[in-house]
């Protein structure tokens, strides 16, 4: 059932009063409900962007923290913590440029209304309307612009992606060709909002936005291919005309094996610094209690983010600490007391999470289900500071999702409570 401040039936009845109340997506704050203090040091050394409540891109100033929304549907989905990531199309936005303009009837600048709410989308008309086969079913291929010569980012996933909306054309291509590795070529239908057909050994993912686009994205493995050309290619399921194109809007090339938030560049390749939101000090002790406690967490990790930290308790190092790690390969909620690490492993990773500590008395629940943490040793102790999203005895492993809500409780609580608590 999660937690509510403030209902009119209060869940401290239930649970107990708990010392640290952060609701990131009902009160898009850094600041605690119990202590009405921003107990949160939150850094980031350079702006980001983010969903509005209106489903537009924003951008958050340096060291401001992004509270981000679903795109379609407007729901607030908590604090977004992400971690480095450089955006290697130097113009992402301006298609005139740094592209090669090929094979395409016109590029116009500033058509209509980008995701970001300004009249900065380029449309690409088609120069032809030829007859293709993909994937057993017969489209029209309109013409491409083209980006060579990219510098060798070296092995490894990337992701490359792209806004795109339907005028008259409804099937757009986004393409990394490799000396030797091949096209790795995705086609996304801007008609019903799929993916028409995935080249083996990637992820494709298509995104809705509002007023007709879509964040079109291709994952794959580089190996030691080197790119040469990126492609952006106009498609139509029925044949085009002369008046017949589509809209795209930022553009993106990243070294990572998932899409994440949008890097705007406007001459060069730009970095997103990570972020870091921390509570240490007096902020920390206050509510923290060494001997026993229970934390909730609840939140949308992503799951192909090895090695992501959902929190981190911690000494200052890794010797003595409790930490959640929602990744795909091995999730676990785990605590290190004098630098032996004792680990509860869960099938799934669910977005509701409780853990409690005491000496020789753990547990755990993940969406309702109890797991009881039978391998055990002394609790961890001389901890100092929670990383919220990462750890952050090393400003490592941030989550790359969002953080709804992170509850702490001075008291273990019942493996009752901790089930309810997360259903």
């Amino acid at each position: 059932m999660g937690i509510e401040y403030g209902e009119r039936r209060s869940t401290f009845i239930d649970y107990g009063r708990p010392s640290l109340f952060l609701d990131f997506a009902k009160r898009k704050s850094l600041v605690d409900a119990i202590s009405r203090n921003n107990l949160i040091t939150f850094t980031r050394s350079s702006t980001g962007t983010y969903v509005g409540s209106d489903g537009l891109i924003k951008t958050a100033a340096a060291d401001e923290p992004r509270f981000d929304h679903d795109p379609e549907t407007g729901e607030s989905l908590g604090l977004l913590i992400e971690d480095s990531r450089t955006n290697y199309v130097a113009y992402s936005e301006n298609f005139n440029t740094w592209w090669t303009i090929t094979v395409i009837g016109s590029v116009t600048a500033n058509s209509t209304t980008s995701p970001d709410g300004n009249n900065n989308g380029t449309l690409l008309v088609n120069k032809q309307s030829t007859a293709f086969t993909v994937d057993g079913q017969t489209i029209y291929y309109g013409g491409q612009i083209f980006r060579s010569a990219f510098a060798y980012t070296g092995a490894g996933s990337h992701t490359w992606s792209l806004f795109a909306k339907a005028k008259g054309c409804d099937i757009i291509s986004i393409i990394a060709n490799t000396q030797g590795g091949g096209a790795k070529q995705a086609y996304f239908d801007l008609s019903n909002g799929t993916v028409f057909f995935a080249p083996s050994e990637t992820t494709c993912v298509i995104e809705p936005y509002p007023n007709g686009w879509y964040k079109c994205s291709v994952t794959w493995n580089q190996g030691s291919s080197v790119p040469y050309a990126y492609n952006i290619q106009v498609y139509s399921n029925t044949e085009i005309t002369g008046s017949d194109g589509i809209y795209i809007w930022g553009a993106q090339l990243e070294k990572s094996s998932f899409p994440t938030s949008y890097i705007p560049t406007s001459g060069s390749t730009i970095t997103r610094q990570p972020d870091s939101a921390i509570i240490t000090g007096t902020n920390f002790t206050d509510f923290f209690n060494q001997t026993e406690g229970s934390i909730f967490w609840n939140g949308i990790p992503n799951q192909l983010n090895n090695g992501s930290q959902a929190y981190h308790f911690d000494d200052g190092t890794s010797n003595n600490r409790h930490f959640m790690r929602p990744d795909s390969g091995n999730p676990q909620i785990s605590y290190t007391s004098s630098g032996t690490n004792r680990i509860l492993s869960v099938p799934a990773f669910g977005e509701k999470i409780a853990y409690a500590y005491k000496s020789n008395n753990y547990g755990a629940s993940q969406d309702g289900l109890l797991y009881p943490i039978t391998s055990l040793s002394s609790v961890p102790s001389g901890l100092i500071q929670l990383g919220i999203g990462y750890r952050a005895d090393n400003n490592d492993s941030h989550i790359n999702g969002h953080i709804k809500q992170l509850l702490y409780y001075p008291t273990r609580l019942t493996n009752t409570q901790l089930q309810a608590l997360t259903q």
